[in-house]
């Protein structure tokens, strides 16, 4: 398995989107971002996900509780037959068999009460994690065209490497305003023939992923994703509430050859003794661009 992209270990807490060492989030001019290296950093995702610490404090507590030990109690306390009843052998088989079965009968459905109460009281007090929608960044120029080349890059995650990668991982029991608790998205490079004669290029570093057809993505298996997310998160083993607490991801791939469309702000770039004519034709982008959309040649 990989290592997260770069120094990746700053994280966007509003839109939940993995960073680049030292960027900010291109998503939101006031959105919050936080270093996953460190304690506080984590802290302060760890409230926007899933609450204060007292709250997940209460939470921790209330799933330790348990009815179980109350059965032997109950059924103890519904056998206060007077064993003095039992004036013969016989009497005092029937008194035995009838404490045996009160024992049976009573602390059973004791402890189908209890138990009971104990899940929901769990239920009630068992918090969900905080997802929020897919990223939408600031549009720029489109441009439609084919990948003609492009460095190799392999995701962190999944088994398929192109010229870029994007994951999205949830959680199928968010709440919020969506389930996406972390995006990520990189590439080494690549260059596109737009569909108007010109090239674009598209330089190493992040790129974002519009959410779109999940035919068109890789499933990544559960605990394979959670290993990659304990690596960026440093959680405790068995952290009832960690930072990152997705169980479902997906990974999409850009390769040579696939039709795309983008959107970034682009220059005008000229190569070596290129006039003008030449230098017109040959774009490069800047900033974060976007995948809108991708389908194999």
């Amino acid at each position: 398995m990989d290592a997260p992209p770069r120094d990746a270990t700053r994280f966007c807490i509003d839109c939940r989107t993995l960073l680049d060492a030292d960027e900010t989030c291109d998503a939101g001019r006031f959105h919050r971002v936080v270093s996953l290296a460190d304690d506080g950093g984590r802290e302060r995702v760890r409230a926007q996900v899933w609450g204060p610490p007292d709250l997940r404090h209460r939470a921790a507590n209330a799933a330790k509780v348990g009815g179980a030990g109350a059965f032997i109690q109950a059924a103890m306390d519904s056998c206060a037959c007077p064993l003095e009843a039992a004036a013969s052998v016989e009497g005092l088989f029937l008194v035995v068999a009838a404490m045996l079965l009160v024992f049976v009968v009573v602390g059973s459905a004791y402890w189908a009460i209890a138990s009971l109460v104990s899940w929901i009281r769990r239920r009630r007090a068992r918090l969900r994690p905080t997802g929020v929608r897919p990223p939408r960044p600031p549009p720029g120029d489109r441009f439609e065209g084919t990948v003609a080349a492009g460095a190799r890059c392999e995701p962190p995650v999944g088994e398929e490497a192109g010229v870029a990668w994007g994951l999205e991982a949830t959680s199928s029991d968010a709440i919020g305003a969506g389930p996406v608790l972390l995006c990520a998205g990189h590439t080494a490079g690549f260059r596109v023939e737009l569909r108007d004669g010109r090239t674009l290029e598209v330089p190493a570093g992040r790129v974002r992923w519009r959410s779109g057809d999940e035919a068109e993505t890789e499933r990544v298996p559960g605990p394979t994703l959670r290993r990659w997310l304990a690596s960026l998160d440093h959680r405790e083993a068995d952290e009832p509430h960690p930072p990152l607490p997705a169980d479902r991801g997906r990974v999409r791939t850009l390769r040579i050859g696939d039709r795309v469309e983008l959107a970034a702000d682009v220059e005008r770039v000229a190569g070596a003794g290129a006039g003008y004519r030449e230098g017109a034709g040959q774009l490069r982008a800047r900033g974060v661009p976007v995948i809108v959309s991708r389908s194999s040649a």
